[in-house]
């Protein structure tokens, strides 16, 4: 019996003989011993800002962050108006932060000691960048928001 062979069926390319004899020979999956580049992609067209004659545009494109760092966490809480640190999962070192309030009322503050809360998410704002410190803690000024997270290792 003959198979057919389609024009978008395309032959895999064969790994280096040499990378796989040491990746064969160490044990090690590829993923956990080679850095890889630009594994976060985040799109965020403009930030346009009007008001009494004033027009502030900023257009940042397409951000390309590199990280070392193989772990994360993704997870929803309910925030109280008690400090809550957030679970880290696997993740060692905190390198970025995405956290989205979904409450469409109430605020959820984010710290990095558990006592100073310089970030607030208004009623469905989010945020992300750089974090720096060993802890990621929030809570509420009133009300149970959900809040979302993720935490990607540095």
């Amino acid at each position: 019996m003959k198979t057919k062979t389609y024009a978008f069926e395309l032959e895999q390319p064969k790994p280096q003989k040499w990378w796989y004899n040491v990746i064969r020979k160490l044990w090690i999956p590829r993923s956990q011993f080679f850095a890889n580049v630009n594994e976060i992609v985040v799109s965020f067209p403009s930030l346009n800002f009007a008001k009494a004659g004033v027009t502030i545009t900023i257009s940042p494109g397409t951000l390309n962050i590199t990280v070392i760092g193989q772990h994360s966490i993704r997870d929803l809480v309910s925030l109280t108006t008690a400090n809550l640190a957030l679970p880290k999962g696997s993740v060692g070192t905190i390198g970025v932060y995405f956290a989205w309030n979904h409450d469409l009322v109430n605020i959820a503050n984010l710290s990095g000691d558990g006592t100073t809360y310089p970030l607030a998410l208004n009623a469905t704002e989010f945020g992300f960048g750089r974090w720096n410190a060993a802890t990621f803690n929030a809570k509420s000024i009133a009300g149970t928001p959900a809040l979302e997270y993720c935490l990607i290792e540095a």
